[in-house]
């Protein structure tokens, strides 16, 4: 981006060593290219390790707690106890029984544990997981600053100071974006990758070569496929931005250059795609089957952030809201941006080919339809600004230019890069003023960093070489480094409106301690294939603690759950379980923290981790854990039995009055909704071909007041009750007996277990939040007659296959049918499965609109089922054909430049 050249006038890059000792060292390590990267990496960690220790991070200091929040907490962690059974040969990545009812995972994996820093989760136990994700932030932050000063080193080259480059490469490391995304690790695989896509484009256009665009395009798509498709947005802007550059220095017109170059780019982004396509292709057909389709249908483009001042997000401890994306960079980058805009030393055309950029990303905060964009075609609702890391890089990028290029510190365009610095600064306490973020206090605070690295940036650039310059020098990177980790310690101190930044690690530890061997002991007492639900997780919801957020233990200690929560969940089962009672939460989660104990045996699950007792469960003698104890669900079916052919006909059948469907409000959205108790009647009664009444409707009396609805259940008998508070509300609680739970909002559940009273009754309280507006109530109250459960599973028990193969991705049974039946498995269909019976393949149909089964004769069949992820084999395929062109392409440009090396060699001589 620089068009400036060095000269023997500029004692910045050509003067005489210094005399002094001191001197001579601080000039050797400003001037040395290869002290630049270790000591990048050096100041990055030491700067973590120092904050981490100051705030008891784990592992460092009390190692109180962690950087795993939010979804690292509800997700993350459990992925990476996934990651290490999957290493130790115990888990799947093609097809595993760990997520939710089983499925396939590779768009989980390829978007969250293909970073080549996961390996290392081999070194912690399941317990320590916080020591690992904490180390994990730590690695790729300094791996951030390594790849960006390989780009300002071979971008600017000389002309820039390595001092600069150090100290811009750790502001780049510890910019805002990646702190608040320590919560979110699998996006800083694309923040490190971003500085060497970047120097790609570069070579691709002012060099010819192709090598680096290519490999770097390959590797981020592997380690991080979204982020990947991030960078690939900004490299196409970047595109324009270098051949602007290379036409500045040739003085030649941009669009010749831009159609000179346009194919080599494409060339080599193509060929980066390629290689990474054993990856790309089979998320890419997975995701399109659900989470991955787009549907633009009638979507408003609202413009975001009025009323807010997105200025203010340059203040310490900053943190992106909705409508304002925080940009800190730290002084040094700052100041040499707003340089950049300013200094007469780079092409006008350059910057303002870089000041395009920067402001279509930050008009991507706040228009909607480049936001969507920017968003992947998805509405986002959390974590906005995910692609904000593009703006900072834009502007570190543009301060290394200034750097590089600024030669007189008393010039006029020094003066206005001085006076917009000030003005920039002043705006900032002004705004703390007006509408108070992080306060007048933090705003100050800022302004003095800035006040001070400016002078020592001014300072060391007026003395020449010498112990003096030195010294400012050492001066100006201990301010700079102060600047930063203070907004690092201060950021991860302070808290949004999803909680705070950092977590209690024994909270995690000791359960997951506790979990480790519960499910051990479950299984090493029952060798059998079944699932295992349970009521609670650990209550650490960062949006209601009294909500359960962990759906995916099932990844964590390798068991067979009924639930999940990914970014890939399965339409049909959520469907099925929202039928049945669990209820739906977005598109990502299904609430189960109870057990419908009907639908839990439907589902073969087995076994119930609660921590209190439901009525049909047994407990069992085996140990508990973190309050819970294990139960035994005498009715569950197993993985496979044997239907009536009446199982396929649609529902409902019989009464669609009392499946009359209403409109229920969820996370501010309608959805349908049924009556789960009279679904799972008719779906018993179709699979065992007979008329089934599990649930019975219970009388009840209700009574209102001041917001406040009463029930009150009579002529409870045996079995267990469950109910339903069908409503529109957006927020209540649900009292039963002497607990309450949040209800009528995100993440509550929907069918809810009522405990009964002494005298066989059994009351419930619904509580709304807006009193003064009452909304529609459609409360359902039943009985499950275990009498009649028990009799519907004996006969479905009653032609039990033989399961003999039972593992992730293969099933294998032997099946002696009566009569013309069908096989139900309690998998979700999916097209991937081949299903052959008896050596020939099979057709398979949904049961329930989600269920596989299929239809078999009489008689002994073999029934064998065997996943096959799609896209595998061709992505394979043509990541190889890519690698050996690749290849091809590498040995001729290395000839080339051979060729070329002798030709300068001879014409030399």
């Amino acid at each position: 981006m620089s068009n400036s050249k060095p000269s023997a006038r500029h004692p910045e890059t050509y003067s005489k060593r210094p005399a002094s000792p001191f001197g001579r060292i601080v000039y050797k390590a400003a001037h040395s290219a290869a002290i630049v990267y270790p000591a990048t990496v050096m100041l990055v960690a030491a700067i973590l390790v120092v904050v981490f220790s100051i705030l008891s991070v784990a592992p460092f200091g009390g190692g109180q707690k962690t950087l795993a929040v939010n979804d690292a907490n509800m997700q993350y962690l459990s992925f990476f106890a996934y990651l290490k059974d999957v290493l130790s040969g115990n888990n799947s990545i093609g097809y595993t029984f760990s997520k939710g009812l089983g499925g396939n995972n590779v768009a989980v994996f390829s978007y969250y544990l293909m970073s080549p820093f996961n390996l290392l989760v081999v070194f912690f136990s399941k317990v320590h997981l916080n020591d690992f994700y904490d180390i994990l932030v730590l690695l790729k932050l300094c791996t951030a600053g390594l790849t960006m000063s390989v780009y300002l080193t071979h971008r600017l080259g000389p002309r820039l100071n390595r001092l600069y480059t150090v100290l811009l490469s750790v502001s780049y490391a510890l910019m805002q974006y990646n702190l608040e995304q320590s919560r979110n690790v699998m996006w800083l695989d694309g923040v490190y990758m971003l500085p060497l896509m970047a120097l790609g484009v570069y070579y691709c256009i002012h060099r010819h070569r192709s090598l680096l665009l290519i490999l770097s395009t390959a590797f981020a798509v592997v380690f991080n496929w979204y982020t990947a498709v991030l960078d690939g947005l900004f490299i196409v802007m970047w595109y324009v931005v270098e051949s602007v550059a290379l036409s500045d220095e040739r003085h030649a017109k941009v669009l010749p250059v831009i159609w000179h170059n346009l194919g080599r780019f494409v060339l080599s982004g193509v060929a980066g795609l390629g290689l990474s396509a054993f990856v790309l292709l089979p998320t890419a057909l997975q995701l399109g089957r659900g989470r991955g389709r787009i549907n633009l249908g009638d979507r408003q483009w609202p413009f975001l952030g009025a009323g807010t001042f997105e200025l203010q997000g340059f203040v310490h401890g900053s943190h992106s809201v909705s409508g304002a994306a925080s940009l800190f960079i730290g002084a040094l980058a700052l100041f040499g941006f707003i340089g950049f805009l300013f200094t007469d030393q780079i092409n006008r055309r350059t910057k303002i080919a870089v000041a395009g950029v920067l402001f279509i990303i930050i008009l991507a905060f706040h228009e909607g339809s480049l936001f969507y964009v920017f968003s992947l075609l998805k509405q986002v609702v959390s974590y906005l600004y995910r692609f904000a890391y593009l703006a900072m890089f834009v502007m570190i990028a543009a301060a290394g230019a200034f750097y590089g290029s600024w030669r007189d510190v008393r010039s006029r365009r020094s003066v206005y890069t001085y006076v917009a610095f000030a003005v920039f600064l002043v705006l900032l306490v002004l705004l703390e003023v007006v509408n108070p973020v992080r306060g007048v206090l933090m705003a100050l605070l800022t302004v003095s960093a800035g006040v001070v690295v400016v002078f020592l940036v001014v300072e060391s650039r007026k003395i020449p070489a010498g112990s003096v310059r030195a010294g400012i020098s050492v001066v100006l990177v201990a301010a700079v480094l102060a600047d930063l980790g203070c907004d690092v310690c201060l950021f991860y101190r302070s808290s949004s409106g999803t909680g705070d930044y950092t977590a209690n690690t024994s909270l995690y530890k000791n359960y997951a301690a506790e979990q480790v061997n519960q499910i051990k002991a479950v299984t090493d007492a029952d060798h059998g294939t079944y699932r295992i639900s349970q009521t609670s997780a650990r209550r650490q919801g960062y949006i209601d603690k009294h909500l359960n957020w962990m759906f995916d233990e099932g990844f964590a200690y390798d068991y067979k759950p009924i639930v999940g929560y990914t970014s890939d969940p399965n339409p049909d089962e959520q469907r099925l379980l929202e039928n049945l009672g669990y209820a739906q939460n977005d598109i990502n989660i299904s609430v189960v923290d109870t057990s419908i104990l009907s639908a839990d045996s439907l589902l073969a699950s087995k076994y119930v981790l609660s921590r209190y007792p439901i009525e049909g469960l047994e407990k069992t003698k085996l140990p508990g854990a973190s309050g819970k104890s294990v139960y035994r669900n005498p009715y569950a079916l197993p993985f496979a039995f044997v239907a009536s052919k009446d199982a396929l006909h649609v529902l409902p059948r019989e009464k669609p009055d009392e499946l009359a469907r209403i409109a229920r409000i969820t996370d501010g959205s309608y959805v349908l909704d049924t009556n789960p108790f009279v679904y799972q009647n008719q779906l018993f009664s179709q699979l065992t071909g007979s008329k089934v009444r599990l649930f019975e409707p219970l009388p009840f009396k209700a009574s209102s007041h001041d917001g406040s609805t009463q029930y009150h259940l009579s002529g409870v008998g045996k079995g267990p009750v469950y109910g339903e508070i069908q409503t529109l509300d957006s927020g209540a609680v649900l009292t039963l007996k002497d607990a309450w739970i949040p209800y009528a909002k995100y993440g509550a559940p929907g069918v809810v277990y009522i405990p009964q009273n002494h005298d066989g009754s059994a009351d419930v309280s619904y509580r709304t939040k807006h009193p003064s507006s009452p909304r529609s109530l459609n409360p359902l109250f039943y009985q499950l007659n275990l009498d009649e459960l028990k009799r519907s599973t004996d006969i479905l028990k009653r032609d039990r296959p033989d399961i003999s193969h039972f593992s992730n991705g293969d099933v294998t049974m032997k099946v002696d049918a009566e009569h013309v039946e069908q096989l139900v498995i309690s998998i979700i269909s999916d097209s991937s499965w081949q299903v052959s019976v008896d050596g020939k393949p099979a057709k398979t149909q949904k049961v329930a609109g989600a269920l596989i089964s299929l239809p078999l004769k009489a008689g002994k069949h073999t029934v064998r089922m065997h996943y096959v992820v799609s896209g595998m084999k061709i992505g394979v395929a043509v990541s190889l054909v890519s690698l050996f062109a690749v290849f091809g392409y590498a040995c001729l440009a290395c000839r080339k430049s051979k060729r070329s090396e002798k030709r300068v060699s001879a014409i030399s001589l």
